[in-house]
């Protein structure tokens, strides 16, 4: 179970510390995500993120950790930028020690993270992390992939644990 535990520099997710023992309690793999914004700096986002996960009373001690980048849909809002989500992530490395997966949509990883080229320490972060596309859709028929002529991303895998 993945579940959203913070979001910019100072939300948080009220279900998240029930849900998360109640998933423990359950014998469940679990997972975190943080949804970062536009407002505050990837840094601090990762800050937040992980003091978020070690203020939760009972948190296991290997979770799955996700940044979810995409656009907040049904508002104008702006999205956050390419060098947020790289800093958010490399904090969260900085902190943690994990480099944490990057969620994201079919349309923001099209037209925010499909570049001709990335500055080393981006491609460094990407060829460091896994990617999670979200696909939805009402009919099997409108689900395609995504065309990305030149992804950040080397290889594509879906990982699990044991």
């Amino acid at each position: 179970m993945i579940h959203r535990s913070s979001m910019g520099i100072d939300g948080l997710d009220k279900a998240y510390k029930s849900r998360s023992a109640a998933a423990i309690h359950a014998n469940y793999h679990w997972g975190a995500y943080h949804f970062i914004r536009h407002n505050g700096s990837g840094e601090q986002q990762a800050t937040w993120f992980i003091k978020t996960l070690l203020n939760s009373p009972n948190h296991p001690k290997a979770v799955l950790l996700v940044i979810d980048a995409k656009y907040l849909h049904g508002t104008n809002s702006p999205h956050p930028t390419l060098p947020q989500i790289v800093d958010c992530v490399k904090r969260v490395h900085e902190l943690t020690g994990i480099y944490p997966g990057i969620y994201t949509g079919q349309d923001f990883l099209r037209e925010q993270l499909h570049k001709e080229h990335y500055d080393t320490a981006t491609q460094d972060v990407f060829d460091n992390t896994w990617l999670w596309v979200a696909r939805y859709s009402a009919s099997r028929k409108a689900l395609a992939f995504p065309e990305v002529s030149h992804p950040p991303w080397n290889m594509w895998k879906l990982l699990a644990s044991v």
